[in-house]
């Protein structure tokens, strides 16, 4: 998943003062739970495994992950490589599930538009051993359904 970060901040860059930081690490919280904002086929028999988040300009730490280790060959970057606060901001979410019956496994709900008001849209891509498609989710139309 990528996100612009106004859609669940309002906001698109680094997070500047106190109460921009709350609203980071609380649009982290529901994220963190992913398997209450997508919700697979009951059938499948899927658990959530693990949650990344990641922003180029959001500390790690206020997301929920593990600070960031500066190794010497990060430090010897520079400062040129931090960035400088004016970048459009993203971000990135990896969602992993592991479904006892992967079979039956044909759908998705799609529980985003609830936690986070903003988003009015979400283009998704499914990829199957069989197929690919896309469609558009939206507060009405949450369901991403396909076929294995």
């Amino acid at each position: 998943m990528r996100s612009h970060d106004d859609n669940l901040l309002g906001f698109e860059r680094a997070p500047k003062g106190d109460k921009e930081l709350d609203k980071v690490r609380r649009a982290a919280s529901p994220l963190r739970q992913a398997d209450k904002l997508f919700v697979p086929t009951p059938g499948a028999g899927c658990k959530l495994a693990s949650v990344k988040l990641g922003s180029a300009v959001i500390d790690p730490v206020l997301l929920g992950e593990a600070p960031v280790v500066m190794t010497a060959a990060k430090a010897a970057l520079g400062d040129d490589q931090a960035g400088t606060g004016r970048e459009h901001a993203d971000l990135d979410g990896e969602f992993i599930f592991h479904c006892a019956q992967p079979a039956a496994l044909q759908g998705l709900e799609e529980r985003l538009f609830t936690a986070f008001p903003a988003y009015q849209q979400i283009r998704a891509q499914v990829v199957t051993a069989k197929r690919q498609s896309a469609a558009k989710l939206s507060a009405k139309a949450n369901t991403l359904i396909w076929q294995p």
